[in-house]
């Protein structure tokens, strides 16, 4: 978690002060860490972090907890849009439709 959040900037970076970190049972669990600007979640699938609307999505959606999953990614563009992937899923947002949840 450190080494992702060390290549974002640190606490000047994306993400911000950490406010909080834990353990979570969910799904395959694993270990989060809360960020003034988002999250970083560390599971047998990787070590990825989420950030704005993306994030937003994926709690309203029960996170980890939830149909999505633990993150498998991180946020990358992919034709116009940023797309998060996740163990059962995906989030993607567009500028115009705003960030949208598919069950894979």
């Amino acid at each position: 978690m450190l080494a992702l959040y060390d290549a974002r900037g640190g606490v000047n970076g994306t993400l911000g002060w950490m406010s909080a970190s834990g353990n979570d049972r969910h799904g395959i669990g694993g270990t989060y860490a809360v960020f003034t600007n988002g999250r970083i979640y560390s599971s047998k699938g990787g070590t990825d972090a989420g950030l704005g609307a993306i994030l937003e999505r994926y709690l309203a959606k029960g996170g980890t907890g939830g149909a999505l999953g633990w993150p498998t990614s991180n946020a990358r563009s992919s034709n116009g849009a940023m797309v998060q992937t996740f163990q059962h899923g995906r989030i993607t947002w567009t500028q115009a439709g705003g960030a949208k949840a598919t069950r894979s």
